[in-house]
């Protein structure tokens, strides 16, 4: 999709990448490596998305999102807001810190996860316990496969190791928020050093995520389009939110031939969706 850069923030972006491009610079000779060189790690199509999404009137609203992909890109973003009228919410990830992990660092990263035993789940994990009105979900793809791990559970098991692992590479001072406070076990020792401190600039954040779905970059999937879509509509930005919404309409019309479901509600949705984009009534 072809993604434009309206004058209204031309400026705010440029700045927005050029402090992106110098943290990643830093955080990448930052990074405290273990790994040996050689390692099969972290293995062809690895990618992790952890989600924390918290349920305080019993519709879920995101909080935190951490993403990682095999060429040692990472962001970590926090949604202070949810987009107004979005149902279900739509995150306003408005906080973001890009930064690049050095391939020792990732390769770390995918093996750790692996001691984790991450890798190989492929449904939703709901251990006994107390439920709380805090999920945390970790979706991963490695070698053609993928599955997610997710818990509301004051009980958990080997989701949390793994969210001890996330915790090791996110930014100093950032951990996932736990269901029922504190995240309980060992915490993995901290993996990574030099990484920026999260912004809260949401001309910055759409620039980020206008990068980050740009085709040649191989990382688009439904769930970052609409992280873009609230974005840019919380930016006041009609055109990028337009070219979004299409996007998503070119995905979900794509997923819908291959699954049953109801066309009914999926008009019904991308039409509440076309109603949240400033302006004149958006053609999708």
């Amino acid at each position: 999709m072809a993604l434009k850069h309206p004058k209204s923030v031309h400026a705010a972006r440029h700045v927005a990448l050029r402090i992106l491009a110098a943290a990643m610079a830093a955080v990448g000779s930052g990074c405290v490596t273990e790994s040996p060189v050689g390692s099969r790690w972290p293995g062809d199509g690895f990618a992790i998305d952890a989600r924390v999404v918290a349920f305080p009137d019993g519709e879920a609203v995101p909080l935190q999102s951490f993403l990682a992909w095999e060429d040692g890109l990472a962001v970590y973003r926090e949604a202070p807001r949810v987009l107004p009228g979005s149902a279900p919410p739509i995150p306003v990830y408005s906080t973001v810190c890009v930064y690049e992990l050095r391939p020792e660092s990732i390769r770390m990263l995918a093996r750790l996860l692996a001691r984790a035993e991450l890798f190989g789940t492929t449904s939703s994990f709901r251990a006994d316990g107390e439920t709380t009105d805090v999920e945390v979900e970790v979706r991963w793809s490695l070698r053609s496969e993928q599955g997610q791990i997710t818990t509301r559970s004051t009980e958990t098991g080997r989701i949390e190791r793994v969210a001890h692992v996330i915790n090791a590479f996110l930014p100093a001072g950032r951990t996932l928020r736990w269901p029922g406070g504190d995240l309980p076990g060992q915490p993995e020792p901290r993996r990574i050093e030099g990484v920026p401190e999260p912004v809260d600039d949401l001309a910055g954040s759409l620039a980020c995520h206008l990068e980050l779905v740009r085709p040649d970059r191989g990382r688009t999937n439904l769930g970052l389009l609409l992280d873009l879509f609230g974005i840019a509509v919380a930016a006041g930005d009609a055109d990028d939110a337009r070219d979004a919404l299409r996007a998503i309409t070119a995905a979900v019309t794509t997923a819908a031939g291959d699954a049953a479901g109801d066309p009914q509600a999926l008009d019904a949705w991308l039409a509440r969706l076309a109603a949240l984009v400033p302006g004149p009534p958006a053609d999708v």
